[in-house]
Parts: structure tokens; sequence; C-alpha cells
């Protein structure tokens, strides 16, 4: 019996310490996964507070309270964790029950279930009752452990179902770390206020705490009072240089005024000490240092009237359009407009009998309801007033705070016009121009109007004043700058006739004034035309005797060579013969001389007053280049040296002379049909502009004849028979006017490539439709009728033909000004030039690939590469030039700087390839390429910009003048310094280099080439040195220079020509020639950004529609701020309106990129 239950009880025994192991694996289990939460919840909440702590920067108490409140719930949370896991283990509250948690483990696990609760149950039962087989139980016992002896039944307990909250843990710490990085100083300091939270701290986490002595006390009244103020701080070395103490007057009820703020007296160290003097009144005081305030503290005393708290209201005049507004409470000083009423509500500690404000000795009493009053004054002059109070007792106030009250005076607005800045201003055939007010007041304005009439020229009598509204948008501004496009094409002044015109601006308050009268004259296109013709008339004249004189010199000139190949006397012994050549030259010199003067000083003219639009300026120009290709120094110093030795009687001088006379007769004769051509299409112009001058003359005679027809008596039968012949007159002139029309058309056609006559067909074809001349006919015959009323109503179907016609013909005279037909021409070009730029960007590309595929110890392939970039560069180089010679003056800065920085890398990226720098060389080439598309982008940009000013009548804005001329000269030198370098580079290639490429001897041939392009880069180089002088001479008459050294330039030119002198070219000299050409474009494009700085001038008009600019509020609501004192320094400085208008620009800029308000 005994060893039966000796062999259950050590089975049950077994089961019992098995579920006991389990048991505290669980509460393991259970006790990781609790602190786990714990440590998440603990750091999760360090990151809230630290959070909120660097964001609102608590109060000293309420840190003090967050941190003890969550010290006390970690430390009780964590005691509860960790001792209910002690308490499991140690089984201090219950005891383990086996069969109780193997009913547990059976539900855990499903294949145990209950079968292990049952068993050790029976057996547990069988201890006490006898009422179980023996036999029975231990089978049941073997069978369960022959079942679960092996079986782990704590596998329920699965310590990696943790992972989820090890996981949260990680982040939330990876969060903290992340953000203590990111926002360190935050972060450190808010941790640090939080360990030192007994102390208030500054924002550069100083800590301070105060103590302050006697703290709370109740005195008499009048007594004194010294606080003691003792400061620590969480750095022990730190010194506190002030502390300020601030005391305030307190009510009954707990109100707050402000007494003092006074600065405490050092004691020692950080001690200090402050005396609060003559106290009437409870008061409460509280140290500060830096804004760290100590605890609050309160001095009671009894109590006479005083002005707790009050609030002053200000109510500006409507007028103003300044809205009401309310001061901060127990502000006292006031700042108002004329004529506003303030407005005062006060509260007193004490009941009151009498309330009000007291100015210059005269009491202003308010409403009084208890310890509250209220009441207003309307105020006129600058003053100051004290408050006036009275208890119920009859004690008053005392020793009342004085306040100042300060009017600002309305005055009157002004106005004056700041463009045009011209009294007298001349518009060149436009047609709207714009006018720039400066308008100023104290609260803004309520209109701003344009006044003009037309007047005489003779007399300043003139009819009443038109007034146009100018729409302003910042009506409440104070200094405000308005601009308008004012198109005054239904007022065009007539000859002898001009605008006067000025501004008026009425502010709010009704009051207005005006700006001085100015005056616009207005010049038509046709008119302009006029200014030149007769200087265009001279000059062709002179032409043609220049070409009569040069081919009667030739005659001489060959016939003296003749005679001379003969031996025969060339007669310069004959003085007649010697005076004839003599005075040939003379001829010839005098009229060479006055026809440059006159083209000059035509040139001149037309350039500085603006005359004719850019594009006739170009033709007078080039006119003028081309004439200089004929005068030429060196034609001219022949010409001089020989008509000296003809008037020395030197005959073997003058017949060596005259063998150095080697006259192209065909160059010179290509020249001068260069400079007719360019003349006959400024005659063409001038005859358009004649053919309108005269149409308008017909349309106003046409006007003056209706109105006289209006006016005469219907039986007037002789003034009737003079106005038929009047009538028959202006049908003559319209006939006269038509066939000038056909005349001109067919000149237009012979240059069709440069003028096109399509709108004046079209205009002819129209005045043969409405057959105007036989409404004329017509007219006549009326009048001799005495049909006074047909007459009336035929003349004004005329009329209705002419303004039309005369409409028509100024828009044709005006395109034919502005387009010339020359944009086809142009946009076709700058295609091809895109088109190139692309290509070049490919060929960039595929060349970069294949250097980067070079071996570079392949010294043959690495020169090959070095080739080919050279060739690329000199694609680029052409189409450079030709692009700034068709349309430089358009290049904008940003497309000259990506073309030059392509340039440039593609040099570099061959200097590479030559010093075998692969990596250097394909990153340089890449560069280039970007370069490449970048401006290729622009240029297709700038292609789509001008087609869309063409399809609305306008033109780009090119370069002009003196300096023009030189950039084309620069250009043209350039091109020819370009073909010298190719040459140069190609002999260098063949392997025809110099002693310094160690290949011998140079051949006879291949020393005269050297010798020819040394004499083409020595003349290049004097080509350079001229123009530099001539550049040098325009910088002192106008103010402009290039942007670039070619004094530098022309020196490096005389090193290629000292080379070449020795027959040498090294790679040194290639170099050299690649850095010319390089700095030379450099200069040409500098020049080309300069010439977009913006720059005031006088332009023709076109036909488009133009929207005023924006107002530039220089004070006031939407103002600039700051920048608005700036610039009305600038204002001040006197810059020019250039500059003014390139700060506006800058500030426009600022506004729109949100530096400033809207």
């Amino acid at each position: 019996m005994s060893s039966i239950i000796t062999g259950s009880e050590i089975i049950y025994n077994r089961f019992v310490s098995k579920l006991g192991n389990v048991y505290k694996r669980e509460a393991v289990y259970y006790l990781t996964k609790n602190l786990l939460w714990f440590f998440i919840s603990i750091v999760a909440l360090f990151i809230v507070l630290l959070i909120l702590e660097a964001v609102y920067n608590f109060s000293s108490s309420l840190r003090t309270s967050i941190f003890y409140f969550s010290l006390s719930a970690f430390i009780t949370t964590g005691l509860m964790i960790v001792g209910e896991f002690l308490f499991k283990i140690l089984r201090i509250l219950k005891s383990f029950n086996p069969i109780e948690y193997s009913a547990k483990v059976g539900n855990k696990i499903p294949d145990v279930k209950d079968v292990l609760c049952n068993t050790l149950s029976i057996y547990e039962k069988s201890r006490s009752e006898k009422i179980f087989s023996e036999d029975l139980i231990k089978a049941d016992l073997e069978l369960a452990d022959k079942k679960f002896a092996q079986r782990n039944l704590g596998s329920f307990i699965k310590f990696s179902s943790l992972r989820k909250q090890i996981y949260i843990l990680a982040g939330v710490l990876v969060t903290i770390v992340t953000l203590f990085i990111i926002f360190p100083s935050q972060l450190s300091g808010a941790l640090n206020r939080y360990i030192n939270h007994g102390f208030e701290f500054l924002p550069e986490n100083l800590g301070v705490r105060f103590n302050l002595s006697p703290g709370n006390i109740e005195i008499p009244k009048g007594d004194n009072v010294t606080v003691n103020i003792f400061v620590t701080s969480n750095d022990p070395e730190f010194e506190f240089d002030n502390i300020d103490l601030y005391v305030f007057d307190l009510t009954k009820d707990g109100m707050e005024l402000l007494r003092e703020k006074a600065e405490c007296e050092r004691v020692s160290g950080n001690n200090f000490r402050f005396e609060i003097k003559n106290i009437t009144g409870t008061l409460s005081y509280y140290a500060d240092f830096k804004g760290v305030k100590s605890d609050k503290y309160t001095i009671t005393v009894s109590e006479n009237p005083i002005v707790k708290k009050f609030n002053i209201a200000l109510y500006p005049p409507a007028i103003t359009g300044i809205p009401s507004r309310e001061l901060a409470e127990n502000i006292g000083d006031v700042t108002v407009p004329e004529g506003s009423k303030v407005y005062f509500k006060l509260e007193s500690n004490k009941e009151l009998k009498e309330a009000g404000i007291k100015i210059n000795d005269e009491i202003f009493y308010f409403e009084v309801n208890s310890r509250f009053a209220e009441g207003s004054v309307d105020v006129s002059v600058s003053t100051e007033y004290t408050f006036h109070l009275k208890d119920i007792d009859g004690n008053g106030i005392k020793n009342p705070r004085k306040y100042k009250l300060t009017i600002i005076e309305d005055e009157p607005p002004t106005v004056t016009i700041i463009e045009p800045d011209e009294t007298y201003h001349i518009i060149n055939s436009a047609r709207e121009i714009l006018i720039r007010g400066r308008i100023t007041d104290d609260y803004g304005f309520s209109r701003l109007t344009l006044n003009y009439r037309k007047t005489s020229l003779n007399t300043s009598a003139g009819g009443k004043f038109t007034v146009a509204n100018i729409p302003v948008k910042n009506l409440n501004a104070k200094i405000l700058e308005v601009p308008y496009m004012w198109n005054f094409s239904n007022t065009l002044p007539g000859k002898n006739e001009q605008i006067e015109y000025y501004l008026e601006v009425t502010d709010n308050t009704g009051k207005s004034s005006r700006s001085g009268s100015k005056f616009l004259q207005y010049k038509s296109i046709s008119e302009l035309l006029q200014t030149t013709e007769w200087k265009t008339r001279e000059i062709q004249a002179d032409l043609l005797s220049i070409s009569q004189d040069a081919s009667e010199l030739q005659k001489l000139m060959t016939e003296s060579k003749r005679l001379n190949k003969t031996n025969e006397e060339l007669g310069l012994n004959d003085p007649q013969r010697r005076r004839q050549i003599q005075e040939s030259i003379e001829n010839l010199q005098n009229t060479l001389n006055n026809t440059q003067q006159k083209i000059n000083e035509a040139l001149d003219n037309l350039e500085k007053r603006s005359l004719l639009n850019e594009k006739t300026l170009k033709d007078y120009m080039k006119m003028q280049e081309l004439f200089n290709k004929i005068n030429t120094p060196e034609l001219q110093e022949l010409l001089e040296k020989l008509r000296e030795a003809l008037k020395n009687n030197d005959p073997d001088k003058a017949r060596d002379l005259m063998q150095q006379f080697n006259f192209d007769e065909e160059q010179f004769r290509k020249n001068l049909e260069k400079v007719m051509e360019i003349m006959k299409k400024i005659e063409n112009l001038q005859k358009f502009g004649e053919l309108t001058q005269k149409l308008d003359e017909i349309t106003s005679k046409q006007e003056e004849l209706l109105d006289e027809t209006r006016l005469t008596n219907e039986k007037d039968k002789q003034n009737h028979e003079e106005l038929s012949n009047r009538q028959d007159m202006l049908k003559d002139d319209l006939s006269d006017f038509k066939e000038g029309l056909k005349e001109l058309i067919d000149e237009m056609r012979k240059m069709e490539n440069e003028m096109n006559p399509d709108d004046l067909e079209k205009l002819l074809k129209q005045l043969q439709q409405m057959k105007t001349d036989q409404k004329m006919m017509q007219s006549s015959e009326q009048l001799q009728q005495n049909q006074k009323e047909s007459s009336e109503q035929t003349q004004q179907e005329i009329m209705d033909d002419l303004d039309k016609l005369n409409q028509d013909m100024q828009d044709a005279l005006e395109s034919a000004m502005q387009m010339q037909n020359s944009g086809g021409k142009m946009m076709q070009k700058l295609n091809e030039i895109k088109q190139n730029i692309e290509k070049l960007s490919k060929d960039q590309q595929h060349l970069k690939e294949k250097t980067g595929e070079t071996q570079e110890n392949n010294k043959a392939d690495m020169q090959s590469r070095s080739t080919e970039q050279q060739q690329l560069q000199q694609r680029l180089s052409e189409n450079i030039n030709e692009l700034l010679n068709n349309a430089g003056d358009m290049v904008s800065p940003e497309l000259g700087k990506e073309l030059g920085d392509a340039y440039n890398e593609m040099g570099e990226a061959g200097d590479n390839i030559k010093r075998g720098d692969k990596s250097g060389a394909t990153e340089q080439q890449g560069e280039a390429k970007e370069s490449l598309d970048n401006a290729a982008k622009m240029l297709g940009d700038m292609i789509s910009q001008l087609q869309q000013q063409g399809k609305n009548g306008k033109n780009g804005k090119g370069s002009k003048g003196r300096m023009g001329q030189l950039m084309q000269q620069l250009a043209e030198i350039i091109a020819q310094q370009q073909g010298l370098a190719g040459q140069m580079n190609q002999l260098s290639q063949n392997g025809k280099l110099g002693q310094n490429g160690q290949q011998g001897q140079l051949t006879q041939q291949q020393m005269q080439q050297l010798d020819r392009l040394k004499l083409e880069q020595q003349k290049l180089s004097e080509q350079l040195g001229n123009l530099n002088k001539e550049f040098e001479e325009e910088r002192k008459m106008s103010g402009e220079k290039l942007l670039g050294n070619l004094n530098e330039i022309q020196k490096q030119m005389q090193e290629v020509v000292s080379e070449l002198e020795d027959y040498d070219i090294s790679k040194e000299t290639i170099e050299r020639q690649n850095k010319i050409i390089s700095r030379m474009l450099d200069a040409q494009l500098s020049q080309r950004e300069k010439d977009f700085e913006q720059r005031r001038e006088s332009n023709p008009g076109k036909n488009f529609v133009r929207i005023s600019p924006p107002e530039i509020v220089i004070q006031g609501p939407n103002s600039f701020n700051a920048f608005k004192e700036d610039f009305l320094k600038i204002k001040s400085e006197g810059y020019n309106r250039d500059y003014e208008e390139l700060i506006i620009r800058y500030l426009n800029e600022l506004r729109k990129q949100g530096y400033f308000s809207e």
C-alpha cells in the first residue's frame, strides 16, 4: 500500500513542481511586459513634457508640480509592478494552488484541457477521503505522467510576443534621440528647467530664484518700507548686475495699477534692497530680473481716492479714414488728428463724488456711478491733462500724474508731376505718354485728375480744360507715386499747337491743390521725316559728285601709269595740267569731307533728338559705316600727300605717289551703290512722310471747306462759286496725292526686300473704290448750282473717306517705320543659329562620350579629341558672331552669359585633353553642353517673343548710336581674328611648327604663309588699337565705355606678331590666340549685358495698348516699410531718373516676392 502511495506521490509532486516553474515563468513574463509598458509610458511622457516646456516655458510653480507629480506617479507605478511580482513569487498574500493553476494551464493548452486538473484533483481528494480506488488513482497518474511528462506546460507563455513593446520602446527612444539631435538647445534647456524646477529661467537657460523680505506687511499710512532681495541661481558663479522692483497700487478688490519700476541697490554679492517711500495706499510688489519675477507680496495701508485703472478710446474724424481705436489700459499719452473725440472710462479705489480731467485749470467733469466714471472731450489744441477725483468724504487725489494730449493738424494735399520732368516736352510720333505724379497728404486721397487742353504756341489762350479721372488704388496712403498711361489720340495738337496739362488732387477732407502746368508738343512721323529731307538730298548730290570726281581722278591716275610705262612725260610740268589734277584732288577731298560731316550731323541730330525709330537710325549708321569704307584714312592721306606734291611743284614725288595710288574702282563703286540704296530707302520713307502730310493737309482743308459751306448763305451765289473753285483745287490735290502714291508704290516694289508696299497698295485700292475724287467733283457742281444742302451732305461723305484714309496712311507710315520688312530675314537667321547651337550640343555630348572612352595614354586619340573640341569651339564662336551681328541688341545678359560660359568651358575642356586630364575634360564638356542647352532654350524664347512682338507691331529695343557702330566694328575684328586663328591652328596641326615645335627648317612657301599671317595679325592689332581710341573718345563724350580691356588684348596680339616674326607657331601661340578671341567675345557680350540697363529715352509711339505701371506707396498702408525711408533719402541725394527707376523696379520685385506686405 505504501509503495503505491509513494509512487503516486512522486508523480504528483513532480507535476506540482513543474506547474510551480510555469507559474514563476508567467510572473516573470508579466513583470517584463508591465515594465516595458512602464518605460514606454515614462519615455513618451518625458518627450511630451519636454516639448511642452520647450514651447510654452512653464512657470516655476507649474514645473515643480509637473516634476513631483510625474515623479510620484512613476515611483508608485513602478512599485506596484514590482510589488505585484514579488507578492506572486513569494506567495505572500496567496499561496500557490497547483490544482487551480493546472486548470488555467489546461485552458491555455488545448490538448491538456482539464485532464491534468482532474487527475491532480482526484489524487488530492484521495488523501483525505478513501472513496477512490488506489489502483485507479495510480493508473490515472501514471497515464497523465506518461502523457505530459515531456510536455512543456509553459509553452503558452511566449516572450516573443513582447517584441511589439520592445519595438515601441525602441521607436520612442529613437524619437527622443532624434529630437535632441534636431533641437538640442531647446530640449536640453527644457530638461535643465525640469531638473532645476524651483528656478525661473531666462532664454539663455539661466535659472533665477528670489527670496524677498519683509514679504506681506501692513503699515501705517505714509510710512516707508525697505525691501531686501536675495537672489540665487542654478549657476553658483553667476553674479546679478541689477534687479528691478515693480511696485503696484492695489485696490480692495485686488486690481493693480503700476506705481513704479525701480532698480534696486546692491548691498553685497547677490543681495539687493530698495526703499518704498510715502506709502499712502495698499501696494503689491515683486522683484524682476530680465522678465523673471519673484512671488508677489502686499503692503496694506489706509487709502485716498486714486485712479485704479482707466481706458481711453480715440475717435478721429470720419473724413480722415482712420478707424477708431482703444489704447491699452492705463496708457494716458494721446496723439490724435485735429477734430478727434477722446473718450475716457475710469475706475477708482473708492466711491466717488465727482471725477473728470483737468486741462489748463479747467475741469471737464464725467458721469459718476459709484467707483466708476466716464466722459469725453473734443480736442483742438495740444496740451497736458491730469485726472480729477473726489470721494464722498471730500478727499481728493494726491499728486496726480500728468499726461500729454498731442494734436496732428490737417494739412492740404500736394501734387507734383515728376515725369516728364521737362516743362516743355516734345513727343515724336507717339500718341501716348506716361505721366507720373507724386501726391502727398496726411490721411489719404479721394480723387486725382488730369486736366488738359489744346493751346496755341503763340498765345496762352485756349479752351476749357478736359478732365480725366486717374484711378488711385491706395487711397489711404500718405505719399504715393501714381503712374498714368495717357493716350491723347483724340487731342492731337496740330501745327503751332501744344497741349497744356496739370494734375489736381483732392484729399479726404475736401481740400485740393494742383500742380504747375506743363506742355506737350507733338511731332508726327511725316514732320520728322521732313526734318531730314533736305540733308538727305544734299548727301545724295554729294555722293553723285564723289562718284564723278573719283572717276575723273581714276582716269588721271590710269593715264599717268600708262605714260610712265612708256617713259612718256606725265605732263606734270605743265602748270595747267598740274592745276587740273590738283583741283580734282581738292574737289574730291572736300566732297568726301563734306559728305562725311553731313552724314555724321544727320545721324547725331536724329540720335540726340530721337527723331526716328531704331531701324531707320541703323540705316543711317550703316550708311555711315559704308561711307567710312569709301573715305578711308589711307585714301585721305594719299590724296593729301599728292595735293601737297603738286602744290609744291614736286613732279617726282607726285609721280611716285601716283604709282602708289591703287584705287579699287569696283569696290568703291559697290560701296557707293550700297550707300545709294540706303539713301533711296530713306528717300522713299521721306516721300512716304510727304504724302502722309499732304493727305493730312487735304483733310484739314476739306474740313474748313465744309465748315464754311455750312455758314454761307444759301442764296450767295458768288460765295458758292468761290467754294466750288476751292473744291476743285482739293480734287486736284487729291489727284496729285494719288499719282504720288502710285510712284511711291513703284519705287517700293523695286526694293521689295527692304520695303513692303502692301499697305499702300491696299490704301490706293481703297481710295479708288471710295471714288472720293468723283465725290469732290459732285460737290463742286452742287455748289455751282447753289445746292448747298446737297453739297454739305456730299462733303460729309468726303470727310468720312478722308478721315479713314488719313488714319490708314498714318498707320501704314508708322508700320513701315517700325518693321521695314526686316523681321522675316532676321527671324530666319535666328532659327538657323538656334538649330546650329542645338546641333553643337548634340555634337558636344557625342564628343564627351568619345573622350570618356579614350585611353589617357593614347596620345594620338587624345590629340584627335582635342582637335575635335577646338573645332566645336570654333563653330560656337562663328554662331556667337552671327548672333551678335544679326540681333546683338536683343541678346539678353543671361543668354550672353550662357554662350560665353559654353565657349570658355569648351576651351578649358580642350586644355584638359591636351594635358591628358580626361576626367576634367569630360566634366567641362558636360558643363559646356548644359550651357549650350540653356542658350538654345533662351534663344527659342527670344524668337517666340520677337514673333509675338511682330504680331503686335512692336520692335525689340536695341543699342544705338556711335557705341553700336563701334561694337559692329569689334564684331568684324573678332570674325577676322577667328579666321586667322583657324589658319594658324591648321598650320600647327599639319606639323608646320617652328623652332619650339622641333620640326626642322621651314620651306620658303611656309615662311611666306607665316609672313602673310604676321601682316594680317599686325593689321588686326592696329585696327583694334584704333578702335580702342574711338571707344575712349566715345566714353569721354557719352560716358559709355566698353566692359573689357582692349589694350591687354592688343598686347597679346603683338606677342603673336613677335612669335610669327621668329616663324614660330607653338602650342602657347595657339592658346594665346584662343585667349584673344575669348577676351574679345567677353568684351562684346559684356557690352550687350550693359546695354540692358534701364535707360530713359524718348521712343516713337507704337500701336498697341499699354497698361499703366503699378502705384508705388512711399508712405502709408501697403508701403515698403523701412525701404521707403531709404528711397526718400535717395530722392534727396539727387540721383538721376535712371537710377530712381531701377530702385523702384527693385523695390517692386521685393514686394512681389513677399519681403514686405502687399
